[in-house]
């Protein structure tokens, strides 16, 4: 570390020291004079300025050892009571949370913790945690629980009031909020809007734009992709018909209100299982799917044709028919 020392000598000199300071004391001085106070003031503030910028090792200590690494392990519920999620050491073990309670219409009793939801693999909770961790709880589902209709199997009546069409025993993921469900209700009827006259057939857009998100097709991802319309513009009849009749339900104080439009894989999953609504329940013609075909432009979406099964990607300002679906 430098230490500066200036005196004045005389009315137009003054004397500078320049010192090296160590653990030892002064290593080191240099003694300048000047007779120039201005040029005196420039030499002091170079030789600040190179004083601060010193980045000798002498005086520093060891760097610093770095501080402990904890884990996240977050338990999701899929429903059920919620669990706090624990922050782990690493290297430690986590504590198996109680059995969290699951009270809600189709299941039994809580299986266990697994490392994802969809295979077999129970969490090992003496393996020690070396990253973040998410854990999803499992449930036994009552194929046959008594409900609205009696026994819940494909064709009886859901608890939203529609026809069970689709069961999952080792369940699905809904995408928007990761819930694990094992059926599909569809509703008895298409719906329809009752304004001069009757709507019946719906554009899924007037606006022919790209809604990020919505390519998925599979099972569970219906609900996520009608939000996405929904929120995404107002220029959506379909999905706006779709939360008008969740928001009558509601005012209403009657059924469910988490209808949604079904993707391309729950749409074909309904045309399979047609024959559980009678003959002549479902029209011969399409029906919308929420899944977007980004692969032909931004103008296309999916949909089906209920005469002989056959999907289609076709633009997003045609009208076609909806028939609304649910998970549980």
């Amino acid at each position: 570390m430098d230490i500066i020392w200036f005196v004045w000598y005389d009315s137009l000199t003054v004397i500078v020291w320049l010192s090296e300071m160590s653990k030892e004391g002064v290593k080191s001085m240099k003694i300048k004079s000047c007779r120039n106070i201005s040029i005196f003031f420039v030499v002091l503030a170079f030789i600040i300025a190179f004083s601060a910028c010193d980045t000798g090792v002498s005086g520093s200590g060891p760097k610093p050892e770095p501080g402990p690494t904890y884990y996240t392990v977050t338990f999701i519920s899929s429903a059920g009571a919620p669990v706090p999620s624990e922050y782990v050491l690493s290297g430690e073990t986590v504590e198996e949370p109680e059995d969290p309670v699951r009270n809600d219409y189709g299941y039994l009793d809580f299986i266990g913790w697994y490392i994802d939801t969809t295979s077999d693999t129970l969490f090992d909770f003496s393996a020690p945690i070396v990253a973040n961790t998410t854990l999803y709880a499992r449930w036994e589902l009552d194929l046959f629980q008594e409900g609205v209709g009696g026994e819940v199997m494909p064709g009886s009546i859901g608890p939203g009031g529609g026809i069970v069409f689709y069961i999952a025993p080792r369940g699905f993921v809904v995408t928007d909020t990761e819930e694990i469900c094992f059926y599909l209700e569809a509703a008895l009827d298409d719906i329809e809007e009752i304004a001069v006259e009757v709507i019946d057939k719906f554009a899924l857009m007037n606006e022919l734009a790209n809604i990020r998100g919505t390519e998925e097709a599979g099972v569970g991802s219906g609900r996520l992709n009608t939000n996405l319309f929904y929120v995404s513009t107002r220029a959506t009849p379909a999905a706006k018909a779709c939360y008008d009749f969740n928001e009558s339900n509601e005012t209403k104080g009657i059924g469910k209100t988490d209808w949604f439009i079904p993707s391309l894989d729950e749409l074909d999953t309904l045309y399979d299982n047609r024959i559980l609504f009678g003959d002549s329940n479902f029209k011969s013609e399409r029906y919308w799917s929420s899944t977007q075909d980004r692969a032909d432009g931004n103008d296309k979406a999916w949909c089906q044709d209920f005469e002989n099964g056959e999907q289609y990607s076709t633009g997003k300002d045609d009208r076609l028919y909806i028939r609304l679906i649910r998970a549980f």
